[in-house]
């Protein structure tokens, strides 16, 4: 019999979007001896051409929606234009970065909260692999591990913020859950396509 654990929103989310999950972690070995530092800068490349299109749309779509929700404050592309600069990309560079324009589709309040899940949920396993990448380069947040460090400190506390705005949202009425969970999977699949490209 389900509990009100089991069915929250969140538990659902992370049953059903595990293989989706796994198989876009699976796309991107940075856990390899063999992973370089020019290996590691490619990556960031194709994180920031998904982010400064996905983000641009998510800020207006949020907007548009009327959706309560403070993004300003989580934009990745910050931190991913600090960490190239740090590893040697210049302006010009940066800017000739094409975007990646397969971004999920976020036309209503249960899409944008799906899409929301992903992102804000990646920067707790993004804890792990900052560790392991200022281990390997001898590198930090301020010199080229930014994007993966997410809220530092704060990371804990942003994701409760998110839990309880993603939560208060899916017990709204007539919210469809479905539609959430379909949209976090393919947010999951676009950023999958995005590393790959």
């Amino acid at each position: 019999m389900p509990t009100a654990e089991t069915d929250s929103i969140l538990a659902r989310l992370k049953t059903r979007t595990a293989h989706q999950h796994q198989q876009t972690e699976d796309g991107v070995d940075l856990m390899s001896d063999e992973f370089t530092l020019g290996d590691y800068k490619d990556l960031l490349v194709r994180f920031y051409a998904f982010y400064q299109s996905f983000e641009a749309r998510m800020t207006r779509a949020i907007a548009e929606h009327k959706v309560d929700f403070n993004y300003a404050e989580r934009l990745n592309a910050p931190k991913l234009v600090a960490d190239l600069r740090s590893l040697g990309l210049t302006e010009t560079e940066i800017a000739a970065i094409k975007s990646f324009d397969e971004t999920p589709a976020l036309d209503s309040p249960e899409k944008i909260f799906g899409a929301l899940y992903v992102v804000e949920g990646s920067t707790l396993g993004g804890q792990i692999i900052a560790r392991h990448l200022k281990a390997k380069f001898d590198r930090d947040e301020t010199n080229g591990i930014a994007f993966f460090s997410g809220y530092a400190q704060e990371t804990g506390k942003m994701w409760n913020a998110f839990r309880a705005a993603i939560t208060e949202f899916a017990d709204g009425e007539n919210v469809n859950h479905e539609e959430i969970i379909e949209s976090a999977n393919e947010t999951f699949s676009k950023i999958g396509k995005a590393l790959a490209a």
